[in-house]
């Protein structure tokens, strides 16, 4: 995984800027993503620069994968920032406020429950052994179930304490402890009608520009290949 400040670091060498902002994102998604679709760009010059007549179905489907495996490996990203969390996703980006977060937890994905909707993300996870070595007894899987213990993180570790604990619980716990933070800052209580109205502040945006090249790109390999 990758943890950053404004710029890029390796996992385990967090930055803190003057906003405090922190992003994470899978590494291993984003090597595969980048070679996606260095592969697809690669492909498609060969087939426009290596026939006389080149087949543009070819090139069109190259385009879909290639925005496919951005949208799907490089583009999922989460912003931590002093106020707010913004999930990037492969089709959409949700910012939610902290201050509304009634409960979240890392399993597979993120889950962050706030207004009663569930909103997730890609861009931390654990597998199943990570959670066994980290104890997860899933008393924070479900909705409402954590909120007990945001206040039991004032601070969190710049690094897991534990060699052994997965990046993922390091990742919940920062959350937690940023929920924490801004719950005790907005003088909200949990499960008020205060943290209710937070919620209604959450904006989801659609991904315009990569929905738009998938769509085109794959209508136009479907046209071509019929033609």
């Amino acid at each position: 995984m990758k943890i950053a400040g404004r710029r890029g670091v390796a996992m385990g060498d967090p930055i803190e800027t003057d906003d405090e902002v922190q992003q994470f994102s899978q590494t291993s998604s984003r090597v595969l993503g980048a070679v996606g679709v260095i592969a697809a760009a690669v492909t498609a010059v060969m087939v426009l620069t290596r026939s006389e007549e080149p087949s543009y179905a070819t090139v069109a489907l190259c385009v879909f994968f290639g925005a496919l495996a951005w949208a799907a490996l490089l583009r999922p990203r989460l912003e931590l920032g002093p106020r707010d969390i913004v999930l990037r996703n492969m089709l959409s980006t949700d910012t939610v406020p902290l201050a509304a977060i009634e409960s979240l937890t890392v399993r597979q994905v993120l889950e962050v429950f706030a207004g009663d909707k569930r909103y997730t993300s890609p861009a931390v996870g654990r597998t199943r052994r990570q959670l066994v070595k980290d104890g997860f007894k899933g008393s924070g899987g479900g909705h409402g179930g954590m909120m007990g213990m945001l206040p039991a993180f004032p601070t969190a570790p710049e690094k897991p304490e534990n060699p052994k604990t997965s990046f993922g619980l390091f990742v919940e716990e920062r959350l937690r402890a940023r929920v924490a933070d801004a719950l005790a800052r907005e003088g909200v209580k949990a499960r008020s009608t205060d943290q209710a109205r937070l919620a209604e502040g959450i904006d989801r945006r659609p991904a315009i520009a990569e929905i738009a090249v998938l769509a085109t790109s794959l209508v136009a390999a479907v046209v071509l290949i019929a033609l």
